[in-house]
């Protein structure tokens, strides 16, 4: 109305006017030229917009109303895939089905989380599966309450403890040598992820971004080290870290350096 935007008109037809502004939340292009219509701009502002193009700096953002978290259940889309490494020789662990980090959960969305993973596993593998791993390595002090839960679901051993600090969890201080952990529902044996003192602080070297990033003397240095003081050492990767090949996403300076660093090194150090 005179030249402003003042409300929004439903496809159906249904009109809701607006009290203070008219917020968009798709692109200008979509914005202006679809939504307003060109036809209400002037000449010099549809140029500018059918010119914009989103780069690297450009952000976007996409908010979902969704009966329950995304999914990323692997075995229960590729099965076969899940039978070719069991069948292989090789032990199939749960990493949760909705790939949430422990801290971010209650007690019963990680037993509902559990449950439908370990269901889809069990019945795919073929076998007991055991071993637990949580997203981002995300146990700390305040998730302890999650390891009589573990039981509870058969599984008796997990890896989900950095003992050092970093992102999404770790816990410093926390023992570096595998142990029992007894709990009111059984025991369960924890393996730390394998960490090496350095320059006065203690950071993972082993797997992941770590052994990507890493030079093979540092992460060899790693592996002596644990070694000399009686500690086994444990590695791991995720399966694009051996995928030189993969179709690489835009994504920011930042994440994609984190995400793609050192991808043709992995396999000569392994």
């Amino acid at each position: 109305e005179q030249g402003r935007a003042t409300g929004v008109r439903l496809q159906g037809g249904e009109e809701y006017r607006a009290r203070m502004a008219v917020v968009s939340n798709v692109d200008p292009g979509q914005t202006f030229l679809q939504l307003v219509g060109a036809e209400h701009l002037p000449a010099e502002e549809v140029e500018r917009v059918e010119a914009w193009q989103m780069n690297e700096s450009a952000l976007f953002g996409a908010h979902m109303v969704l009966k329950e978290p995304p999914r990323y259940a692997v075995a229960e889309k590729y099965p076969d895939l899940i039978r070719k490494i069991s069948d292989a020789g090789h032990e199939v662990g749960c990493h949760s089905y909705f790939h949430r980090l422990l801290y971010e959960m209650s007690p019963d969305e990680l037993r509902t989380d559990l449950d439908r993973c370990l269901t889809v596993l069990r019945k795919v593998s073929g076998q007991p599966v055991s071993v637990f791993r949580a997203p981002g390595f995300s146990m700390k002090q305040e998730c302890y309450w999650a390891y009589p839960i573990l039981r509870e679901f058969d599984l008796d051993i997990d890896i989900s403890v950095v003992p050092a600090s970093r992102d999404h969890g770790g816990i410093s201080g926390f023992p570096r040598q595998p142990f029992q952990l007894q709990t009111d529902s059984g025991d369960i044996r924890v393996f730390p992820v394998s960490v090496l003192d350095l320059a006065g602080k203690t950071v993972p070297f082993s797997g992941g971004g770590y052994l990507r990033l890493f030079p093979l003397s540092l992460i060899r240095h790693g592996f002596s080290q644990n070694v000399a003081e009686g500690r086994p050492c444990m590695t791991y990767i995720h399966p694009r870290e051996v995928n030189v090949d993969q179709p690489r996403l835009k994504l920011p300076m930042l994440k994609y350096f984190k995400y793609y660093v050192g991808m043709k090194t992995v396999q000569p150090k392994l």
